[in-house]
C-alpha cells in the first residue's frame, strides 16, 4: 500500500471521524422515547425547559462531547432516582431499567471508541511541584524553584490534570530562569568540606550576656540557669532571642545534621517539646509557620541525643539569612520585660521550681553531601574542576602567584563557583549531552533529536563561547524543551518507558529513577508482577511522602489550611495546634497506606495519629509526647477517620463561623463522590449570625423551603449537620460562641481557665435524604459505612484522576465498578487500591 499523502491524510481522518459520528448518531428507540416523553417532558420539553435543560430537542449525536455530557446527566438522574421528582409520576421498574440500560450501553460504546481512537488523557506539562522535584532528583540537590513558576490551576480537584495545566509565554520565561538556577546549583561554589560547629549550654549563656541587648541580663536570669556545662531553660518567648540557642547559620546549600544533648527536668515525668526552627522570622507575620523545621521530645531522666537532618535548598527565600535555632516549645511563656522589671523592683526573685529544658550542647554539621555531587557528574562527567581565576593566572604564567595559592586554600569568605575544564570541547560536549538526554527525557532519545542539542552546543563553541557557557546554554535548552516539560504519550497501551514515567509522577511527583528506567529498558515493566513489585518498592521509598503530601493536600484540601486565621473568640488556638493539625491527617493517611488498612478507616476508625497538643484539643487523656504516633481512641471522643480531623474541620470553615452547607458540600465532593449541582444564581448565600441569636439550622429550614434549593439541600445538609458539633478549629462543642458581650462567659471544654461568650446550644442530629435520623456524627458515620462501595468508589475515582491526569469518562465506569468489587473481596485495603489503579487499563493506557 502506497503511503498516504499529507493532503489526503486529513481527508481520510475526516472520513473516519464522520463515520464514527454517524455510528454514534441515531434515533432513540421507541420505548426510550416514550419513557422520556411521559415522565420528563412535563418539565424538560422545549417550552418549559426547567433549569434551561430540554430533552425534547436534545440531539442524539453522542460523539459531540456537549451532547454526550447532557445524556450522561439524564442517565445519572434516572439511576439515582433524582428524576422524576418524588411528587411526580414515576416510571415502572421495567421502564426505568430499559431506558437506563440502553443509555448506558450507548454511552459506553461511544466513550470507549473515543478512548481507543484518541486516548483518555491529553498532552500535559509538568506542574511546578513536579518540575522542581524532577530537577532536584535529576541533580541530587534541593533547589527552590516553585516560587519562580506561575501557580498551577487545579482541574477536577487536582493540579495533575492536563485540562488545568495551560502553557503561556510567561511559563517559558520562568522555566528558562528555573533551568538556569538549577544548572548553576550543581557547580560547586568553592571548598565545601563539612564543618562541625559545637557550643555548650554554658558557652551559649555567657555569649548571650555579652552580645545581648540592654535587658539581656534581666531576660536571661529570669528564664535560664547554668548547671556545669549545661543550661536549663525555664521559659520561652517569641518577642526576643534571649531564650533560644542558635546552632548556627548554614554556610552553603546542602544537607546538615543538628544534634543536641537534652533532657526534661521537673516535668512530672512528661517530655518537653524541643522546637527546631529558623530564627529571625516575624512570628506575627509567619502565618504558614515557615520557620518551623520540626519538633522532638526531650525525655525526663538522663540526657539523650536528639538528631535532626535538614536540607538547605539553593536560592531558598525561606532559609536565606536565618540561623537554625532551638527552644523549649512547651515551656511557660516568659512575662514581658516590663513585668520582669516590676518584679525586680518589688524584690520578687525568679522561681526555678517549674519544668525546664536542660541542654548540654548543640552541634551543627555540614554540608554532608560530597562535592562535586550527582548533578555535576550528570552534566560534566569526570571533567576536573578549577577556579576560573586560577585558570586565567595559569594562562598568564605557568606557576600560580602567591595570592592565587592563598585564594585556592581559603575556606571562608565569598564562595566562587568552580568550573569544569575540557581539553576537547567539541568531543566532550557531544559525549556529555548524549549521556544526559535519556535521563532528562526519561527514556531513549533518537539520534536526530540528540544531534539538535549537540549541534546547538557546537554552534556556541564556534561563535567563541567558552566550553562552560556553551554547555550551560545547551542544558538550559534541554530543560526547557517540550520533551522535558511535557508528558507526551501515544494513544493506546503505554510502552515500558511511558508506563515508568506515569508511575514516577503518580507516586513520587517526579520522573522515574534509574532502577525504574532499567526495568523499563529490559521490557519488563509491562509485566503485571514486575509492575506490582515496582509499586511496592516506590511506596516504601522516602519519596512516597510526596504522594502522601500532594494527594492529601488536594483530596482533603489541606493546602488551604493557612488561608484563614481563627477569630479571637478562639483563644485556645495557637501555633502549636496549627502545626499539629496537618500532621495528623498526613500521618493517618501514611499509616493506612503502609499497612494496607481499609480505606473505610478514612470515614471511621478507632485510632488516629496524635501528639499531646492535639490530644488536649480532642480531650483525650494520657498522651504526653509531642512526636506523633498512632493512638487508640477511647469511647466517646467522637473522633476517628479524616472527617473528624481538626485540619479538615478548619479548612471547611471560615475562621469565624461554620456552615453545614460548606461542610456538607465538601463531604459530598471529597468523601461521598456525589458533588451537588451549583446553586441557582438568583438565590442569596446564607450569612451566619455571629451574634448567635439565630442558628444556622433555623436559617436553613427557611432556605430549604425554596423549591429551587430543596433538591440539593436534601443531600448537602445531612453531612453538614453531622459535623456541626465541631467548631472552626475542630474542637467539639455543645454550644456556639458569640460576639455578644452580654453573653455569659463559659469555660471552654478541654482548656481550664479559658472562657468564651456562650451563644445558643448546638442543635444535634438530623436526617438523611432517605429520611433516616441520626443523633450525632458517630451515628451518621455508621450510616455511611452501610454503603461501603460508594465510599470506595469515590476514593478510587480520585486516585484515577490524580494518577492519570484526566477526569473520569463514561467508559471508565465499568472499570471502576470492577475495581470496587475486587477491593470489597479483599477488605478494601488502601494499598491494594493503589496497586489496582496502577494495574487498571485506565493507568496503562494513554
Amino acid at each position: 500500500m502506497s503511503p498516504v499523502k499529507p493532503n489526503a491524510r486529513g481527508w481520510f481522518m475526516g472520513l473516519i471521524l464522520f463515520l464514527a459520528r454517524r455510528e454514534a448518531e441515531g434515533a432513540l428507540p421507541t420505548d426510550v422515547q416514550g419513557v422520556l416523553k411521559t415522565y420528563c417532558f412535563d418539565c424538560h420539553d422545549d417550552t418549559t425547559a426547567k433549569g434551561k435543560f430540554s430533552i425534547e430537542s436534545l440531539p442524539t449525536d453522542f460523539a459531540d462531547p456537549t451532547v454526550m455530557n447532557r445524556w450522561i446527566r439524564v442517565q445519572d438522574r434516572l439511576l439515582t432516582r433524582e428524576m422524576p421528582p418524588e411528587k411526580k409520576p414515576q416510571p415502572t421498574e421495567s421502564e426505568r431499567a430499559a431506558t437506563t440500560q440502553w443509555l448506558s450501553s450507548t454511552l459506553q460504546h461511544v466513550s470507549r471508541e473515543q478512548q481507543l481512537r484518541e486516548g483518555r488523557s491529553g498532552l500535559r506539562r509538568l506542574n511546578r511541584i513536579e518540575y522542581e522535584n524532577t530537577l532536584c532528583d535529576l541533580f541530587g540537590v534541593r533547589i527552590a524553584l516553585q516560587e519562580l513558576l506561575p501557580e498551577d490551576t487545579a482541574s477536577s480537584g487536582f493540579d495533575t490534570v492536563g485540562a488545568g495545566l495551560g502553557f503561556s509565554s510567561q511559563h517559558l520565561l520562568r522555566y528558562q530562569e528555573a533551568a538556569s538556577r538549577a544548572i548553576e546549583a550543581v557547580c560547586p561554589r568553592g571548598p565545601s568540606n563539612s564543618v562541625l560547629q559545637r557550643i555548650t549550654g554554658r558557652q551559649w549563656f555567657q555569649q548571650r550576656r555579652v552580645e545581648g541587648h540592654d535587658k539581656a541580663e534581666l531576660l536571661l536570669e529570669t528564664g535560664a540557669q547554668v548547671e556545669g556545662q549545661a543550661v536549663l531553660l525555664y521559659a520561652q518567648t517569641e518577642y526576643h532571642s534571649m531564650l533560644e540557642l542558635q546552632a548556627g547559620l548554614p554556610r552553603v546549600p546542602g544537607r546538615y545534621r543538628i544534634r543536641i544533648s537534652a533532657s526534661a527536668r521537673n516535668s512530672g515525668g512528661q517530655p518537653i517539646a524541643v522546637l527546631f526552627y529558623l530564627a529571625g522570622y516575624d512570628v506575627a507575620q509567619d502565618h504558614e509557620l515557615k520557620r518551623i523545621i520540626t519538633v522532638r521530645d526531650a525525655l525526663p531522666g538522663l540526657a539523650r541525643i536528639i538528631e535532626v537532618e535538614v536540607e538547605v535548598p539553593h536560592d531558598s527565600e525561606r532559609w536565606a539569612g536565618h540561623p537554625i535555632a532551638i527552644k523549649g516549645w512547651s515551656l511557660p511563656r516568659q512575662p514581658q520585660p516590663g513585668a520582669l522589671e516590676a518584679n525586680r523592683f518589688l524584690g520578687v526573685k525568679p522561681s526555678f521550681s517549674g519544668p525546664a529544658l536542660a541542654i548540654d550542647w548543640v552541634e551543627l554539621e555540614g554540608p554532608l553531601d560530597p562535592s562535586p555531587g550527582l548533578g555535576y557528574r550528570r552534566l560534566f562527567g569526570d571533567l576536573p574542576l578549577a577556579n576560573p581565576g586560577m585558570q586565567e593566572e595559569r594562562r598568564r604564567s605557568r606557576a600560580p602567584s602567591e595570592d592565587a595559592i592563598q585564594r585556592r586554600s581559603r575556606t571562608d569568605g565569598p564562595l566562587v563557583p568552580l568550573q569544569p575544564v575540557s581539553t576537547s570541547p567539541r568531543e566532550d560536549a557531544a559525549r556529555l549531552i548524549r549521556s544526559f538526554l535519556p535521563l532528562a527525557f526519561r527514556g531513549p532519545v533518537e539520534e536526530e533529536l540528540a544531534s539538535t542539542f549537540v549541534g546547538f552546543a557546537h554552534d556556541r563553541l564556534a561563535q567563541g563561547y567558552d566550553f562552560v557557557e556553551a554547555m550551560k546554554a545547551a542544558y538550559r535548552n534541554v530543560l526547557c524543551s517540550p520533551h522535558f516539560l511535557l508528558r507526551m504519550e501515544k494513544p493506546g497501551t503505554l510502552d515500558n518507558w511511558a508506563l515508568a514515567v506515569r508511575l514516577g509522577y503518580f507516586l513520587w511527583s517526579s520522573g522515574p529513577d534509574e532502577r525504574l528506567l532499567a526495568v523499563a529498558a529490559r521490557g519488563e515493566l509491562i509485566r503485571p508482577e514486575a509492575l506490582h513489585a515496582e509499586v511496592e518498592r516506590m511506596l516504601s521509598d522516602p519519596k512516597a511522602s510526596r504522594f502522601v503530601e500532594n494527594f492529601t493536600g488536594q483530596w482533603l484540601d489541606l493546602r488551604r489550611l493557612y488561608a484563614t486565621k481563627p477569630d479571637l473568640m478562639y483563644p485556645e488556638f495557637d501555633d502549636a495546634l496549627l502545626w499539629s493539625m496537618p500532621l495528623e491527617s498526613t500521618g493517618f493517611f501514611k499509616e493506612v497506606l503502609t499497612r494496607n488498612g481499609s480505606l473505610l478507616e478514612f470515614v471511621r476508625s478507632d485510632w488516629t495519629w496524635l501528639n499531646t497538643r492535639l490530644a488536649q484539643h480532642y480531650g483525650i487523656p494520657g498522651i504526653s509526647n509531642w512526636e506523633f504516633r498512632r493512638v487508640s481512641l477511647p469511647p466517646g471522643t467522637h473522633r476517628g477517620g479524616v472527617i473528624t480531623h481538626a485540619a479538615v474541620l478548619k479548612v471547611t470553615a471560615n475562621g469565624t463561623t461554620t456552615s453545614p452547607v460548606l461542610r456538607g458540600k465538601w463531604m459530598l465532593e471529597q468523601i461521598l463522590g456525589m458533588p451537588p449541582s451549583p446553586p441557582p444564581a438568583d438565590v442569596p448565600a446564607l450569612e451566619p449570625d455571629i451574634r448567635g441569636a439565630i442558628t444556622i439550622r433555623q436559617q436553613l429550614e427557611k432556605h430549604r423551603a425554596l423549591p429551587a434549593c430543596a433538591g440539593c439541600h436534601r443531600l448537602i445538609d445531612p453531612p453538614g449537620f453531622a459535623l456541626e458539633t465541631f467548631d472552626v478549629i475542630g474542637g467539639w462543642r455543645d454550644w456556639y460562641r458569640s460576639h455578644d458581650e452580654r453573653a455569659k462567659r463559659t469555660l471552654i471544654e478541654n482548656y481550664p481557665g479559658l472562657k468564651a461568650q456562650r451563644g445558643p446550644d448546638v442543635e444535634k442530629g438530623y436526617r438523611t435524604a432517605e429520611g433516616r435520623t441520626f443523633a450525632d456524627v458517630d451515628d451518621y458515620r455508621r450510616i455511611l459505612l452501610e454503603d461501603s462501595d460508594q465510599l470506595a468508589r469515590s476514593l478510587v475515582r480520585k486516585l484515577i484522576v490524580y494518577a492519570t491526569g484526566a477526569d473520569l469518562q463514561y467508559a471508565d465506569r465499568e472499570v471502576v465498578e470492577s475495581l470496587v468489587k475486587d477491593l470489597r473481596a479483599g477488605g478494601f485495603g488502601f494499598r491494594s487500591a493503589v496497586q489496582a489503579v496502577v494495574a487498571s487499563r485506565m493507568f496503562r493506557e494513554k
